[in-house]
């Protein structure tokens, strides 16, 4: 192997400013500003002839070797996925129906869902999968190149995954199909109920987990139309004692802004970067605060940790954090002391987000099992919807058209995110239980869980795991499956 021109430390320096000016350009796409394409590309191109540069030379540190080969990866996808964003906004487009003048787009496929007539949304939804060939090629190539540089450097996108999430395989598996089967049953009597009182009919395929997110908090909007989702977080980070001029947030809507909520961490631990698509008042809100978890971790990270360690955070431990703060708009005492809910409104809040938190175990599970297959055995785009709508039908109960996955936020983006939402859940419920324990039922009040939270998060990707967390199902499934225990 070759050696580096020059000292380590001197290249992650370098290796850093183009993760800043890949991000800040990112940045702009994603909140519908104009942004400069060209320069995106040129950046990610330099951005990966310096992690090949590394990779050249050593394997060493570990976390290091599988940064830059995700980082090479990513760069040399980046026309592609340049290509998706605008394939989504100008071709996977129904003219069907309209939303504020315009087609509906997959950027506006939400917000048209929570205001739309069913007729009118089986028409979107069906037209829309129907485009999926326009995006499919594209959708393919990223994975393609992703396998080939990871077989480049002799690993694999799975093996990277498991092992930054510190999982096995089977290990993984198994907790996916847990939690899927566990609650399978609740779930199914919670759509019936919630469908009949929304719909005034039972569920259909294209009531998809997006279209309730949507609607089931409709009567709560009033209520929450009188917040801020831009303030409120802020205001509930400060009280914990984190420094929040390290955060900004935009909730402004625009036609090219991605649909869903976004945390950006432009550079760690001094940059972080919320947007929020408004869709609903009380969703805004749960949006914002899950968002703002993210820039709660990324602010405090060490500065002084090395890059890899500072930068190299896994999706499932980037997603503790983020669902646990959303889990505070859900939280009896706390919407009764910072949002003056009544009793009568806290029940609706609970009752509605434990159907939606149920949805999104069935959804998660399907969409978790599916991608694994896909990456562990490479499926094809065929085998992959397949397998898909078996496995959306077996969790969530609808038969519907496999390529639906294609046009999922997630899914089609990454190699693979989705069961990281799965084991967040599990580890947040857990450190939710131990800061009780350890501060009573008010611990969101008290700067002693902000320091508690610093110090869990300060060391990056170094972060212990074990002290908070033993990937205990109980925590999070009790409250879904038995309520009332």
């Amino acid at each position: 192997m070759a050696r580096l021109p020059y000292p380590l430390s001197a290249w992650a320096i370098v290796d850093e400013s183009y993760s800043i000016l890949s991000s800040n350009e990112s940045w702009k796409m994603y909140d519908g500003l104009e942004f400069d394409e060209n320069f995106l590309k040129s950046i990610s191109e330099q951005r990966a002839r310096h992690a090949e540069l590394f990779l050249s030379a050593s394997r060493r540190p570990r976390r290091l070797f599988i940064k830059c080969v995700a980082d090479v990866s990513e760069s040399k996808k980046t026309p592609l996925s340049l290509e998706l964003d605008k394939a989504r906004s100008e071709k996977v487009v129904s003219k069907k129906k309209r939303f504020r003048g315009r087609p509906v787009s997959w950027k506006s496929w939400r917000q048209f869902n929570a205001r739309a007539d069913p007729k009118s949304r089986k028409r979107v939804y069906d037209d829309l999968v129907k485009k999926t060939p326009l995006i499919r090629p594209i959708i393919r190539a990223t994975f393609e190149k992703s396998w080939s540089v990871h077989k480049q450097y002799g690993t694999t996108p799975l093996r990277s995954y498991l092992e930054s999430e510190r999982i096995t395989l089977p290990e993984l598996k198994m907790l996916v199909q847990k939690l899927g089967s566990a609650v399978r049953k609740p779930f199914r009597e919670a759509l019936s109920h919630y469908s009949r009182e929304i719909k005034k009919a039972p569920a259909e395929y294209y009531d998809d987990f997006y279209y309730f997110r949507g609607r089931i908090f409709r009567p709560l909007d009033k209520i929450f139309s009188k917040f801020d989702p831009a303030e409120m977080p802020i205001r509930q980070l400060k009280r914990l004692g984190f420094d929040t001029r390290k955060i900004s947030v935009d909730v402004e809507d625009r036609p090219k802004k991605t649909p869903s909520a976004v945390a950006f961490f432009v550079q760690i631990p001094n940059d972080a970067r919320v947007l929020v698509k408004p869709i609903s008042p009380y969703t805004d809100m749960e949006s914002s605060y899950h968002e703002f978890g993210h820039a709660m971790h990324c602010i405090s990270v060490d500065p002084n940790l090395a890059l890899w360690d500072r930068e190299s955070l896994s999706h499932g431990v980037a997603e503790i954090f983020s669902t646990f703060m959303e889990t505070l708009v859900e939280e009896p005492r706390y919407l009764r002391k910072k949002f003056g809910l009544s009793e009568k409104q806290i029940r609706e809040i609970v009752e509605r987000r434990r159907f939606m938190e149920l949805f999104f175990v069935a959804f998660y599970a399907a969409n978790s099992l599916m991608k694994i297959s896909f990456q562990e055995k490479k499926l094809t785009m065929d085998q992959a919807s397949d397998l898909y709508a078996k496995l959306y039908k077996e969790y969530v109960g609808f038969e519907i058209p496999g390529e639906y996955w294609q046009l999922h936020h997630v899914m089609p983006d990454y190699d693979l995110y989705s069961p990281s939402y799965l084991i967040a859940a599990v580890r947040k419920s857990e450190l939710i239980k131990k800061l009780g324990n350890r501060l009573g039922e008010d611990w969101w009040d008290s700067p002693k869980a902000g320091d508690y939270l610093k110090k869990i998060m300060s060391p990056g990707a170094n972060i212990d795991l074990d002290g908070f967390s033993r990937l205990d199902t109980g925590p999070f499934l009790k409250p879904l499956v038995n309520p009332d225990l």
